[in-house]
């Protein structure tokens, strides 16, 4: 008898995960109130209520910050990723921090604000600099008939901006 009960009760949550994700996958709203709260607790936790939108033909590109450490002459010194690789889970945090600040909210003073900031950062780590260039990439994904006829996804320049190290003036005495 325990069996059987156990049998249902698995089955029952398996159908439950089942309809909600496929309530998610089409996007269907169930209203306001308890259900839809528990279902929303469950999704977040489960991925159920993603909508699956990296099934869909138009799937959304994906931004990169690097910054090209420049000396007095012009030479490129390194080329550092504002992602580390330490943790793979921070890294998406920071390209959807990225993504979220560029494209979601798209306010040109703070942007310019934010890619100062970062400059700053690397001038920090990188003394012998004389110029930090920002740049943001986008990646482009071709549709599936380009990437069957042999074209791959690739980095392009999104935005780009240059800073220059402030050269101390000394007081005359």
């Amino acid at each position: 008898m325990k069996r059987r009960s156990a049998k249902k009760i698995w089955l029952t949550v398996g159908l439950t995960h089942a309809a909600l994700v496929l309530l998610g996958a089409f996007q269907i709203n169930l209203g306001h109130g308890l259900v839809r709260e528990l279902a929303t607790i469950y999704g977040k936790f489960s991925g159920s209520t993603s909508g699956y939108a990296f099934f869909a033909p138009g799937v959304g590109s994906t931004l990169r910050a690097t910054f090209n450490v420049i000396d007095e002459k012009g030479a490129v010194l390194a080329r550092v990723p504002l992602e580390q690789g330490k943790n793979h889970e921070a890294d998406l945090r920071v390209g959807n921090m990225i993504g979220w600040f560029w494209k979601d909210n798209p306010k040109r003073e703070l942007q310019r604000s934010m890619t100062a900031s970062w400059a700053a950062k690397i001038f920090a780590r990188y003394p012998r600099a004389a110029a930090i260039e920002v740049v943001l990439e986008e990646f482009q994904l071709p549709d599936m008939d380009r990437y069957r006829a042999g074209e791959r996804p690739t980095w392009t320049k999104y935005y780009s901006a240059k800073f220059k190290k402030a050269v101390a003036k000394k007081k005359e005495a």
